[in-house]
């Protein structure tokens, strides 16, 4: 009974370590994008025109909005920065593309070699100024995504040095990884 026991088990790790080994073997494709070029996603239409890296008093200034009002922020306004992408958004279709079904699409996070962040919510909620229920057949308009970079992700060495690397912003994962090469200044 035992050596039944021991053969089913060695079974089993060989089956799972076979399954880890291809799955890891597995290389999904990744699109790069640079700013200003279109990336479809039929009828949506999308385009990177700017992006930005802001400290808070900068962040402030430009988009005239208390970060003290923004949950989630910490108080410390020397521990993070303030990363954001602007993406043109045009409907090339014959139906209105709600907001809800542009948030499904794209906009997964930002990414660097060192790094990487989810999106926040209450950021782009704070500076975007959503028109309707979504846009229209033939219309377009302009989203900030946007997200913090905490000093704490870092250590010392890196985070003097962050503003040096190269940004990404993330569309979607599949079926193929699109990113977005960010220049962090007006194109």
């Amino acid at each position: 009974m035992k050596k039944i026991i021991w053969l089913l088990i060695g079974v089993v790790c060989i089956f799972w370590c076979t399954r880890i080994y291809w799955v890891n073997q597995e290389k999904r494709e990744i699109e790069l994008y640079h700013m200003g070029e279109m990336i479809s996603y039929e009828p949506l239409i999308v385009t990177a025109t700017e992006a930005c890296l802001l400290d808070s008093r900068s962040f402030e200034e430009r988009f005239k909005v208390a970060t003290d009002t923004i949950p989630g922020l910490e108080a410390d306004k020397s521990s993070y920065q303030i990363i954001g992408v602007c993406l043109l958004l045009e409907n090339n279709g014959k139906n209105l593309i709600t907001w809800e079904e542009i948030e499904r699409s794209i906009g997964v996070g930002f990414e660097a070699v060192v790094w990487r962040n989810g999106m926040d919510p209450y950021l782009g909620s704070a500076i975007n100024q959503n028109k309707g229920e979504g846009i229209g057949p033939g219309m377009a308009q302009e989203i900030w995504y946007m997200t913090t970079i905490n000093r704490s992700s870092f250590k010392e060495n890196s985070w003097l040095h962050h503003e040096e690397q190269t940004f990404y912003f993330v569309t979607s994962l599949y079926p193929h990884k699109k990113w977005i090469e960010l220049k962090l200044g007006k194109e």
